[in-house]
């Protein structure tokens, strides 16, 4: 069975770039108000951006437990912790803790770990992408064995766990595992493997998508795995007005890497697309996160519509049973 069933999930991911905690705080809680699913923090510890290293970057996880705290209804992630920040053990560690601090709200990401820069930056040892998908496929194996397990042991190539215990386990059972990835050999594989949640951050056109989803049912027949219960889910760049001049002047302020752009009713139409592909999570992307102008028009003008008309669209592209 797919976890969250056939419901349509609105979530955002937040920075953790250029903010005081004050103004990080204040914009989750805004988030929370408006009615979105799940606010994901990002993982890094500094700007991928190299025109932006002088500014300020709070720690993915850290951040997540105290916004965890604040909230009260919204689920609350990371989008995507990097392998090889940590031994998979603490990672699980902080998963579960993050758990309990939410009252059962903490869906964890994870990825291979890509950007170079950090890695120099904090003398983390930077791999080749194959090393570093190879480890990521067998961390991921232990983190999903270590939050649902009494015990885990593991002897692989990169990693060696020996009756491993991780207690308390999370509130949430099964505890829901994001895999990030776009390859369709190596890191499609791992999704098959390990992903209670698949998400897809390149944001491609419906017909782009196509292809990752043929090549996600391939492995998934390699593993033995019914594709269906792998949640889909996609990054947006939205762009959006409420008549086209004001969807041409946001296109203008945007940094055109874009891929959803238009008035309400014309987003939700390329949403209602990905529902009948199987995607039930949109999770939305901001040039400036406290875009509050967009935030409210998808909320109240797209949301409304795509979760009452997605939701069936859903069912049967996934074969999900419409009651679940």
């Amino acid at each position: 069975m797919q976890v969250f069933g056939n419901t349509i999930r609105f979530n955002v991911q937040a920075t953790t770039r250029g903010w005081t905690y004050q103004q990080y705080r204040d914009n989750w809680l805004r988030i929370e108000a408006l009615g979105y699913d799940v606010c994901y923090s990002v993982d890094h510890f500094v700007p991928e951006n190299p025109a932006m290293l002088d500014s300020p970057v709070w720690e993915g996880p850290t951040i997540i437990s105290a916004m965890a705290a604040q909230t009260t209804r919204m689920r609350c992630g990371l989008m995507v912790a990097g392998n090889t920040y940590r031994n998979p053990g603490i990672l699980a560690k902080i998963a579960c803790t993050i758990d309990h601090i939410s009252g059962g709200r903490m869906e964890l990401g994870m990825g291979s770990g890509h950007t170079e820069t950090e890695h120099r930056m904090y003398d983390i040892p930077y791999y080749t992408r194959g090393k570093r998908l190879r480890m990521f496929a067998e961390s991921a194996k232990i983190v999903r064995s270590l939050v649902r397990n009494e015990t885990t042991t593991f002897e692989g190539e990169y990693y060696h766990f020996k009756e491993a215990r991780c207690e308390p386990k999370p509130l949430q059972q099964p505890f829901p595992l994001l895999v990030g990835g776009i390859g369709e050999q190596l890191s499609m594989r791992i999704v098959a493997e390990s992903a209670d949640i698949w998400n897809n951050w390149t944001s491609p056109s419906p017909e782009e998508f196509a292809p990752k989803l043929e090549a996600l049912e391939r492995h998934c027949a390699d593993v033995g795995r019914d594709p269906r219960e792998i949640r889909k889910s996609i990054h947006i760049k939205p762009v959006i007005g409420v008549t086209d001049a004001e969807v041409e002047e946001q296109a203008k302020k945007s940094d055109g890497r874009h891929r959803s752009q238009g008035t309400p009713d014309q987003i939700a139409e390329t949403l209602l697309q990905y529902c009948g592909q199987g995607v039930g999570d949109f999770v939305f992307m901001f040039d400036h996160p406290g875009d509050y102008r967009t935030l409210e028009l998808l909320a109240n003008e797209v949301a409304p519509r795509v979760r009452a008309e997605g939701s069936a669209l859903l069912s049967k592209s996934a074969g999900i049973p419409a009651s679940a």
